[in-house]
């Protein structure tokens, strides 16, 4: 809202509406939230908001940023579940919980569902199968999706600038310097996401 025309944000279903904010799931208890806003100020303030005003920047992060990552994912999950195939669901519970358990301090570390976050850039025409209005979408929108290139499964968190993956299963392939550690920087280089990537965006 800060950086739009009006001061306001429109809903993708319906852009000629304006809104006041997005759309709230209650998931939490109140206490769950005021413990998960800690992490989501943290982000806002150390790396969202000096991000947006220098994507150039080296951003340092604590073990914070692996707690925002999980409860953003955990939440994704969450909504979507019942939406998930009945076949599907089984893979998903596992790093449901393990989420859960992370978030709640009943595990020290993520296990196999690690977390993923990549800072997005806008795209020139050297990919002219993309949409026209693709780089609206990947510097200002907010989306969120249970996806999958065929065999690996995560959550996606589409949140201004920066794409958040929670493994579901693990990747078919590696993907390089994306990976969310207990401490370690967001940094001005551009990191490798899988090739699969860039056609779900178009």
């Amino acid at each position: 809202k800060d950086t739009s025309a009006t001061g306001y944000i429109r809903e993708g279903e319906n852009p000629a509406r304006r809104v006041q904010d997005g759309v709230k799931d209650y998931l939490l208890c109140l206490d769950c939230e005021q413990e998960f806003s800690k992490h989501e100020r943290e982000f806002s303030n150390r790396i969202f908001g000096p991000f947006n005003d220098d994507p150039d920047g080296t951003y340092r992060y604590g073990p914070w940023m692996e707690r925002f990552c999980a409860s953003v994912s955990w939440r994704v999950l969450q909504t979507f579940y019942d939406h998930i195939p009945t076949e599907g669901q089984a893979d998903a519970i596992p790093a449901r919980d393990r989420w859960r358990d992370f978030l709640l301090y009943r595990r020290s570390n993520l296990g196999l569902f690690r977390q993923h976050i990549m800072p997005l850039r806008p795209i020139g025409n050297a990919l002219p199968f993309m949409p026209k209005n693709i780089n609206r979408y990947l510097l200002r929108a907010i989306d969120a999706e249970y996806v999958g290139d065929g065999k690996a499964i995560m959550t996606y968190a589409k949140v201004g600038r920066f794409a958040i993956f929670g493994l579901v299963t693990p990747p078919s392939k590696r993907w390089d310097r994306t990976e969310v550690r207990r401490t370690g920087a967001i940094l001005p280089r551009r990191v490798g996401p899988p090739s699969w990537l860039l056609e779900f965006f178009s």
